[in-house]
């Protein structure tokens, strides 16, 4: 259902497309929402690569009640975890480059830079065997060339370590999960440049305004509730045309098209219900993507050699622990 903006609406971008996620019972235990390239950008005719979700390689909205991943190696992205503040349940990490284990709970994020490459592992923990499953999101972002072959690193916030954005008046509640809004700035450091990740709460009626020029990559996925955004009325997107706002359902993603706008706009539409949303942004890297297995590279010749030294033993070693 669309409804017309005004005329200052026009310096916000516009949605390009959306896409309603489907649940996907993978095995028992464990179910995904997903979303990539493939299914989110595969409705935009004549994109010519304009409209791309560029560095982000996929997302999956997951809930896993028992140990279903055992240890494995990365190389060339990072990995990251955020485990929503709804999850009942708590992951433990191991990776092979540094510390034993780090805890995943309600509302923290975890961020593996794999670079060269490295072995990990995240898991449920469940000493009482209740199976409370664990609600969250992995991510993969792959790393510009001149960083995929850096040491592997690996970033930790716990829930309570998430720099907070909160205007009560205007219903706005933003979890700064990397890079910054309105002067709170996220600790997590990573190797793409300008890259955002926020997870978003909106009460009944409130807008929220975020600056992404549109040489950014900018998509959202909506958990909860509904909001809406500006949508351009025609595939062939600029600034002069006029817009309409589009909704963006429940389990939906939808991704900014880069037509001359300098900020994303989003309302939460409902007078009742509140809204959850995740927005991801950053600087696309422009460069081939090359995946083989559990390895992105930008190069042949460099994911040959990962998966060289995955066989010698280089990235580590990692004993599965269930």
């Amino acid at each position: 259902m669309a409804s017309s903006l005004s005329s200052s609406s026009k310096s916000f971008r516009s949605v390009a497309q959306t896409y309603t996620t489907k649940l996907e019972h993978v095995r028992p235990g464990f179910s995904t929402r997903n979303v990539s390239p493939a299914n989110l950008l595969g409705g935009i005719t004549n994109n010519n690569n304009q409209v791309t979700m560029d560095p982000f390689v996929n997302l999956d909205d997951f809930l896993m009640d028992r140990p279903i991943f055992g240890a494995h190696p990365h190389a060339g992205f990072s990995a990251v975890t955020y485990m929503f503040e709804d999850s009942q349940g708590t992951f433990r990490n191991r990776w092979s480059k540094g510390s034993e284990q780090d805890l995943i709970g309600p509302g923290s994020i975890h961020w593996t830079q794999a670079g060269s490459g490295m072995m990990h592992e995240e898991v449920p923990i469940d000493p009482l065997g209740t199976n409370k499953p664990c609600h969250g999101l992995q991510m993969f972002v792959k790393l510009p060339a001149d960083q995929e072959l850096s040491p592997p690193a690996s970033f930790h916030l716990n829930a309570n370590e998430v720099p907070v954005y909160q205007d009560n008046e205007l219903g706005i509640c933003v979890r700064v999960l990397v890079g910054s809004y309105k002067d709170n700035e996220s600790s997590i450091k990573t190797g793409n440049s300008g890259l955002t990740f926020l997870n978003v709460h909106l009460k009944p009626g409130a807008t929220a305004t975020f600056h992404h020029p549109s040489d950014q990559t900018a998509f959202i996925f909506n958990i909860h509730g509904k909001v809406t955004a500006p949508h351009s009325s025609s595939s062939n997107t600029n600034n002069d045309q006029e817009q309409e706002e589009v909704e963006i359902g429940e389990h939906a993603a939808a991704i900014f098209a880069p037509d001359g706008g300098d900020c994303i706009q989003l309302t939460n539409p409902s007078l009742d219900a509140p809204s959850e949303f995740l927005l991801c942004a950053g600087y696309p890297n422009k460069e081939p993507l090359i995946s083989g297995g559990p390895f992105m590279m930008s190069t042949k010749e460099r994911l040959d050699q990962a998966k060289e030294d995955y066989r010698n033993g280089k990235m580590g070693h990692l004993e599965t622990s269930f």
